[in-house]
């Protein structure tokens, strides 16, 4: 009998990368992310993205925490620029409903919008949030997204808890 080897499951940001699709290649990339993005070598995605993939990343968007997650949770983040690109970051969360999505401006001038938020898949983090409302802009002003998935290290099959009724929605329960 012989034993077969289960492959790796691969996530999305590196298989995107690999693949080196048109897609990528020579984009203008707005890409939402925090620093967990990174692929198997600790080597973030806007690292990735623009000397890999060939893609020109034109602007960072950073959700609850910042680009750089240091922000204690509720902490409003500012505008900055990131270190490793030089392009500017703008904030995902801040004071108001409004400054919970991108403006139409920012994704307008666009190729490509790739969203890489790891998360934990509890209800209360802001990531999917802010990820689903990113995709509505997109889907608005016409903008090519890329989603990169991460493995569930838990599985991703068992669903525990309830869901949110049509009319308990927010930032916190939007799924």
């Amino acid at each position: 009998m012989s034993v077969r080897r289960a492959q790796p499951v691969q996530p999305g940001l590196e298989r995107l990368v690999e693949e080196k699709t048109t897609l990528v290649s020579g984009a203008r990339v707005g890409l939402l992310t925090h620093p967990a993005a990174v692929d198997r070598k600790l080597r973030h995605a806007s690292e990735l993205l623009s000397q890999t993939g060939g893609a020109k990343i034109v602007r960072l968007f950073a959700p609850e925490h910042g680009a750089d997650a240091a922000l204690q949770d509720m902490a409003r983040v500012e505008q900055t620029t990131d270190p490793l690109t030089g392009v500017p970051v703008v904030s995902l969360y801040g004071e108001n409903e409004a400054s919970l999505s991108p403006r139409r401006a920012w994704l307008e001038d666009r190729d490509l919008l790739v969203v890489d938020l790891a998360d934990v898949g509890a209800r209360y983090y802001t990531f999917a949030a802010t990820a689903i409302r990113a995709l509505a802009v997109a889907a608005d002003v016409g903008l090519r997204v890329v989603v990169c998935d991460r493995p569930n290290p838990l599985g991703g099959v068992i669903i525990e808890g309830n869901g949110v009724r049509a009319d308990h929605h927010s930032f916190v329960g939007e799924l």
